[in-house]
């Protein structure tokens, strides 16, 4: 790793910028958290009913839990197709059912659909130095099912514990520690401080204070910053940090786990006086970063307007609602970022 200091935006600046990408991000959010949460189609998020509250923090506590360095957009396919196509019984049941030999060999199969027959498109095994793709999800599946075997053993649910933690001094944190130390599920986290278990907190919080309105909207101000390359990368474009960590073997790719801490703690400065989310900042800097601010090539370094709109067209559905946030083809952020774009999340630029 190697830390490389660059000159910051001025507070009055940073302030804006903050300020932006918070309206941004709760407007994207509004639009996107159904698509991102990707809750199957027979369950139903806006129900009153805590059975039916369990069974959505269940399924989140699953997609999540599959997630960890796999391709998330085929896990998230995988999840609500294995709920859609296995019932309530699979979250009510879930030993019993991986147990008998048609509900397996029909988990397998819904597998294969999106992973390929050995599952490798779902896990790759060169991450996991070779351990088979179909062992890792059978393996995370059985470490859930445990886990609510364990919570009908002490006769307790996750919506139980959920509302024990917010109601805690320090509730975001409970929740946190909570998922993320868990005896059973926990072995799963990839990390010291995973993002898996830090973005689902943050949807647990989302649900339980605007969808059921359980808890006041003032808890969302205490949300986690999840964190990972894209939002580091935004961060660091815009000038939002000065001190980047970044791979030594393949600059100028940066380390979010690195800065996560500094990040969050930079936001937090100014929660109160700006009245930010930080997750919908995150989710913002996120958004921003998967879309026009590209890789290699971010549309504030595209003078062309038809390069432009191509760009826009190859982002969608997350690059049309910025562009329609703004009213401006282009970064809302553009007037005010530094364009540190040599920063990368992922991809190593050409010199």
């Amino acid at each position: 790793m190697v830390i490389e200091y660059q000159t910051a935006l001025e507070e009055n600046v940073k302030k804006e910028a903050l300020r932006i990408l918070n309206v941004l991000g709760k407007y994207l959010w509004k639009k996107f958290w159904q698509e991102d949460m990707n809750i199957p189609s027979n369950l139903n998020v806006f129900t009153g009913k805590d059975d039916e509250k369990e069974y959505i923090l269940r399924y989140l506590f699953l997609r999540v839990l599959l997630n960890q360095q796999g391709d998330s957009l085929l896990i998230r396919k995988f999840a609500r197709n294995l709920v859609e196509e296995l019932g309530h019984e699979f979250l009510r049941s879930t030993l019993d059912m991986i147990s008998t030999p048609d509900v397996y060999s029909k988990m397998i199969e819904i597998a294969r659909k999106y992973g390929g027959e050995k599952c490798a498109k779902i896990y790759s095994p060169g991450r996991f130095r070779g351990i088979k793709p179909f062992y890792i999800l059978t393996s995370r599946i059985s470490l859930f099912a445990i886990f609510l075997e364990m919570l009908k053993k002490k006769k307790t649910t996750i919506l139980e514990i959920v509302r024990h933690c917010l109601k805690d001094k320090a509730p975001v944190i409970s929740l946190n520690r909570f998922i993320s130390n868990c005896e059973y599920v926990g072995f799963a986290w990839v990390g010291k401080n995973p993002k898996g278990s830090r973005m689902l907190t943050d949807w647990i919080i989302f649900l339980m204070t605007e969808i059921w309105k359980e808890f006041p909207s003032s808890l969302m101000t205490r949300t986690l910053m999840i964190v990972d390359g894209h939002v580091g990368k935004v961060f660091s474009r815009i000038g939002l940090i000065s001190r980047i960590a970044y791979d030594r073997s393949r600059p100028y790719i940066i380390e979010a786990a690195q800065m996560r801490g500094n990040i969050e703690n930079e936001v937090k400065k100014y929660i109160t006086e700006l009245n930010l989310i930080p997750f919908y900042v995150d989710y913002a800097a996120f958004c921003l970063g998967i879309s026009i601010c590209d890789e290699l090539k971010p549309i504030c370094e595209i003078s062309n307007p038809n390069e432009r709109k191509h760009l826009i067209q190859q982002k969608e559905p997350y690059s049309k609602e910025i562009i329609s946030f703004s009213n401006y083809e282009g970064c809302p952020l553009e007037h005010i970022c530094k364009k540190y774009t040599k920063w990368t999340a992922y991809k190593q630029k050409k010199s």
